[in-house]
């Protein structure tokens, strides 16, 4: 066994379904990520075609930064360093929605491999299965939507819910917050319970109205190589009313203690925070200096967008 967990190559594919738009985004955005990585997402874009893209493409790309450094398994990255991470990406994703006047949003998902757990994290309706092949799926994340509030509720069959009208509304994603307001929060958790073997899914609804638990047990308990997996999940995909975008990793190898844990932290909802910037050095003594002459302006919910936006950016940033 080794001493860390080790994903065999992942596998991806992104496709638009029947949309005209391809609002979905991943990382790493390619359908044959190179060996050795340990960082996976997917994002779903919400609001008009553009700027759904923009708002996808925004996040995973200030992921992609921020866990630049967290390559090599001997940095471990933890539910902390999760919430900088999304802090980071939440303060680009206000800078692109100041630029462009809008009100985008996206959902994520996020799986890291440290050496011996994962983090998974999501916000919104797209989804992460650890799927352990001839078990079943050992977990899967709780969709932030209307009709899964309205099943838990007992408003709704699970039956019911798959068709259901509302079924595309959902009340959590990355998106704009108004001053005074906290953005939303992502679940995260931290996953122990991982042998060689394990499959971990990272897919968005466009996959996930294709599929149901038992398809994804007994795609990913056959006798065939990944690639026929994907293949398959793919096909089954291709005429989704919605883009559908997936990302498939096996786990090669693992360390023996990381499944003899045998255990899940609960998910523990965190708040996205603000970015570690250092303070401006203050003076060691008290300095009497005329203070700046304030001018009343327009309350700043009756401000456009764009200088609400710029607004909050101040207020975080000061």
């Amino acid at each position: 066994m080794s001493d860390y967990i080790i994903p065999a190559p992942a596998l991806s594919f992104c496709q638009r379904g029947t949309r005209h738009e391809q609002q979905d985004a991943r990382f790493p955005d390619q359908d044959f990520p190179p060996p050795g990585a340990r960082t996976f997402l997917v994002c779903d874009g919400v609001g008009g075609e553009a700027d759904g893209a923009v708002a996808s493409l925004t996040v995973c790309k200030a992921f992609a930064d921020f866990m630049a450094g967290y390559a090599n398994p001997a940095y471990e990255f933890t539910q902390r360093s999760f919430r900088d991470a999304i802090s980071f990406a939440y303060h680009r994703l206000l800078k692109a929605i100041g630029e462009r006047g809008s009100d985008m949003a996206t959902t994520l998902t996020f799986l890291h491999f440290n050496a011996d757990n994962a983090i998974v994290a999501h916000m919104g309706d797209s989804r992460v299965y650890q799927i352990r092949p001839k078990v079943g799926i050992l977990y899967r994340t709780s969709d932030h939507s209307l009709v899964n509030v309205l099943v838990h509720a007992g408003n709704l069959t699970p039956e019911e819910a798959i068709n259901h009208p509302k079924g595309n509304v959902i009340t959590r994603c990355m998106s704009y917050a108004e001053p005074g307001a906290e953005p939303s929060a992502a679940d995260v958790i931290m996953l122990t319970d991982i042998e060689p073997g394990d499959y971990f899914l990272l897919c968005t609804d466009g996959v996930v109205h294709q599929i149901d638990d038992q398809y994804l047990t007994d795609l990913f308990s056959a006798a065939i190589t990944d690639e026929e997996k994907l293949a398959a999940l793919a096909n089954v995909s291709k005429d989704s009313s919605d883009n559908n975008t997936a990302i498939i990793v096996r786990v090669a190898d693992a360390p023996r203690q990381a499944s003899a844990v045998g255990e899940m932290t609960p998910n523990e909802e965190i708040e996205p925070v603000r970015p570690s910037i250092p303070e401006p050095a203050r003076p060691t003594c008290q300095i009497d200096v005329p203070g700046p002459e304030i001018n009343r302006v327009a309350p700043d919910n009756a401000l456009p967008l764009h200088k609400k936006v710029g607004n909050r950016l101040r207020d975080l940033f000061t």
